[in-house]
């Protein structure tokens, strides 16, 4: 009897730029648009209920990223052949610096229109009180400060956690 007869069957490795990567890209530009509904010209809604449904893209695109993390990490965590601290560094440095630019650009702005006697035409979403947990992206955890600022942020929060999980 070979050896080979009784080896597992390894999965198919998963190629950057598939057909995964795609429905992401999708979800992803629909969750936009719906994050975009209320401020547009034209409410989206007339156009397509997919509009008015972009939460539910949301578990979509965060299933979808997580299928694809566990076929591109599983069996490197399953032989402890990664390092937790690289793991998470590397998710982490994927998500941050342009959460922190877009953070940083609604901070400047709002902080700017302020000195020229510009108030935002939703206050209640630029306090300031908010901003530390929208940038260090613990809002997701019951930590208040979620629904300010860029408020869809709150998915980053969550997936963050799903990074660490999924390492588990």
């Amino acid at each position: 009897m070979i050896a080979s007869e009784h080896a597992r069957p390894q999965p198919v490795r998963i190629s950057r730029g598939g057909w995964l990567d795609i429905l992401r890209f999708v979800a992803g530009a629909l969750i936009i648009l719906y994050h975009f509904r209320e401020a547009a010209p034209t409410p989206l809604g007339q156009f397509h209920p997919v509009f008015d449904r972009g939460y539910l893209l949301t578990n979509f695109f965060i299933i979808d990223s997580g299928y694809v993390l566990s076929r591109i990490y599983g069996d490197g965590f399953a032989a402890h052949a990664i390092p937790l601290h690289a793991y998470v560094r590397q998710r982490f440095l994927r998500v941050a610096p342009s959460h922190l630019m877009v953070v940083g650009a609604l901070a400047l702005l709002i902080a700017l229109a302020g000195l020229f006697g510009i108030a935002p035409s939703n206050p209640q979403w630029f306090d300031w009180g908010q901003l530390p947990a929208q940038v260090f992206l613990v809002q997701a955890y019951g930590v208040p400060g979620g629904l300010g600022w860029n408020a869809p942020t709150w998915t980053l929060s969550a997936l963050l956690g799903c990074y660490l999980v999924c390492a588990l």
